[in-house]
């Protein structure tokens, strides 16, 4: 009995300390990616109600720019970099199969399309088991969707707003990727 109540306490106390541990965990994720965007240069508004971070940043293909989300868990930090365009109900079939061809050849992200919304995210994570990620890695996190939402921005334009052929433009786009 004696051990089972000393192993019931221990279980309580875990808990207990888990709970604090990730709002903890949270507040070192916060402080982390602030040193990495300030050491970075990069202007961000912090939305502590939800706990994320947004941004902009200029891109070099047709898109223009793309908005970007840091959202901070306890468990994980999570990037999005969301396309300007909305994928409308005609070109979501072609947008689909432009985006599984640009996430095969792609590691440090993935493309999301959602059917309702007609939002396009180029999206990117680090999940946190027991080490926080450094600043380096917060900064590869935001960089890479970015990068990859600019790399395919011509073709994500040209299969939203001119019904192009996905196979054909994934093809250009493979090109500049090649050249990263």
């Amino acid at each position: 009995m004696r051990k089972f109540l000393a192993m019931l306490l221990t279980l309580c106390m875990l808990t207990a300390m888990g709970c604090a541990s990730a709002e903890d965990t949270v507040g070192m994720l916060e402080q982390i990616v602030r040193s990495a965007l300030d050491s970075a240069m990069i202007d961000y508004e912090y939305r502590a109600a939800i706990q994320c971070f947004d941004m902009s940043f200029d891109l070099n293909s047709e898109l223009g720019s793309t908005e970007v989300t840091i959202f901070l868990y306890d468990d994980m930090l999570c990037v999005s970099a969301y396309s300007p365009l909305r994928v409308m109900d005609e070109s979501f079939e072609s947008m689909a199969i432009f985006t599984t061809l640009a996430n095969s050849q792609i590691f440090y992200g993935h493309f999301t399309l959602n059917r309702n919304s007609g939002v396009l995210s180029c999206d990117s994570s680090n999940v946190i088991e027991s080490v926080l990620p450094s600043e380096d890695e917060v900064l590869t996190l935001v960089h890479m969707p970015v990068n990859y939402m600019d790399v395919f921005g011509q073709g994500i334009a040209s299969v939203c707003n001119d019904g192009a052929n996905p196979y054909d433009v994934f093809e250009d786009c493979l090109t500049l990727l090649d050249k990263e």
